[in-house]
């Protein structure tokens, strides 16, 4: 399977492929590979061997301006030119570490990606935003970069843990929700063994090619891509990242059903038929500080003085904006949402 996606910056391919190994050794022996050191050793040590890469951390404080530059450095010595390809092979930290040094290296040159996580496949590997972290700030850096070539090979995700995959899942669920109750509902059929996980990630991709093509750059339809994000983001820094992101992520849309359904947006029959689909997903409460939440609410980039835009919503695929100021009421509610989800 493959499809394109349309950008103002360029046309890019996305591309379901049975083999990396063959799609590799296709390619100049001489072209520079940045690959994640996890799956270097994991997919490429003792199979196949790649002469001209990089190998990067997968951590997100390797996604930081300083150590960013020695990829630079790096790059540098290998003598790149304008006419030059690089391939990414990696998750999302590889992805907006690529894209981030494509962007600026001789004004731009070409690159290709290969995801192998499941977040950076069902999600982040189309879109063509790219972001590094500056200092304390989260990305604070970035632009729009998106590859020419993107090849998926699920034989990547066999070696991933049950928690990544379900962060994976997570991710996508907001994506599969903005869209219609019938992707979302796919999640339901994954548990239930009826689709593979391949399923999941061509509906999710596709409800996102729909929205990046319709507004590339985030100015208005794209902005409903935010469902359960501004939560999750909060969530994040409230617990030191010590959850996954797309289990912030499902647990953001969790909280944006909940709060839709009380302030009557949503009835209750289609937010506990929600609940119960991302209750798959989530597996144990998140606890965590209100006040930090409160001040990670404040920090985000949406934010104006003491309020700030959610996405909210009246049923899968009837997202809408609503601006929200955070008070002492809309804590109690966040509150009184932690105390009353019960989750196995």
């Amino acid at each position: 399977m493959k499809f394109k996606i349309k950008s103002k910056i360029r046309n890019y391919n996305l591309e379901f492929i049975d083999s990396y190994k063959k799609k590799i050794l296709s390619y100049d022996k001489n072209q520079l590979i940045i690959i994640d050191k996890n799956v270097f050793n994991l997919f490429f040590k003792n199979q196949i061997k790649i002469k001209n890469f990089i190998l990067v951390n997968s951590s997100e404080s390797n996604k930081s301006y300083h150590k960013i530059a020695n990829v630079i450095s790096k790059v540098i010595k290998k003598k790149i030119n304008k006419k030059s390809k690089i391939t990414a092979i990696g998750g999302g930290v590889t992805q907006d570490i690529t894209s981030f040094v494509c962007s600026i290296y001789f004004r731009g040159i070409d690159w290709d990606f290969f995801p192998t996580t499941l977040l950076a496949q069902g999600d982040s590997c189309i879109g063509g935003k790219t972001s590094i972290n500056f200092g304390k700030f989260k990305n604070q850096l970035g632009n729009f970069n998106p590859p020419s070539n993107i090849y998926i090979d699920t034989t990547f995700l066999e070696k991933l843990k049950k928690n990544d995959i379900e962060s994976g899942i997570g991710e996508m669920a907001h994506l599969l929700a903005v869209k219609n109750y019938s992707n979302f509902s796919l999640i339901d059929k994954y548990y239930k063994e009826k689709i593979s996980l391949k399923d999941l990630i061509v509906k999710s991709l596709q409800s996102k090619k729909y929205y990046i093509e319709k507004d590339e750059f985030d100015n208005k339809e794209r902005k409903l891509l935010n469902f359960g994000h501004t939560f999750a983001h909060a969530i994040e820094s409230a617990t030191n990242y010590k959850i996954s992101h797309g289990i912030c992520v499902a647990y953001g849309c969790l909280i944006a059903f909940w709060i839709s359904n009380k302030m009557n947006f949503l009835n209750n029959r289609d937010y506990f038929k929600y609940e119960k689909i991302l209750k798959l997903i989530l597996n144990k409460n998140i606890k965590f500080d209100i006040l930090r939440f409160k001040n990670a609410i404040l920090r985000d980039k949406k934010a104006n003085k003491n309020k700030i835009a959610f996405i909210l919503s009246k049923g899968c695929g009837k997202m809408f904006i609503k601006e929200m100021k955070i008070d002492q009421i809309f804590l109690r509610n966040i509150k009184k949402f932690n105390n009353q989800i019960e989750l196995k």
